[in-house]
């Protein structure tokens, strides 16, 4: 898979656990904190995710937020897999960044 289809749909993806963390923000009454999808893949990527904001979300009891932090969780999990999985490269971008054999 080309480089650009691979980012695309972690971005694409980014955009979808974004959308679902602003419905959750909007029905618990909070401040939407506007992440980008950029912002949302470097937590997910670099600092390990939302942990702290996932903890408060589960602390509501009401079933419309338990249904809403369900859908998040799954595209967050689905997000989380495109950003560990493997990618290959082909032998000759290997023979490129180490130099001339």
């Amino acid at each position: 898979m080309k480089g650009y289809k691979v980012y695309r749909q972690i971005w694409d993806k980014a955009e979808e656990v974004r959308g679902a963390l602003s419905a959750l923000w909007a029905v618990r009454g909070q401040k939407d904190p506007h992440w980008s999808s950029n912002d949302l893949i470097d937590f997910f990527s670099r600092d390990g995710g939302l942990s702290a904001v996932e903890a408060d979300i589960k602390k509501d009891t009401r079933r419309h937020v338990g249904v809403l932090y369900r859908d998040y969780c799954g595209l967050r999990d689905e997000l989380i897999a495109l950003l560990t999985a493997e990618t290959t490269t082909s032998k000759s971008c290997i023979a490129v960044a180490d130099g001339p054999t």
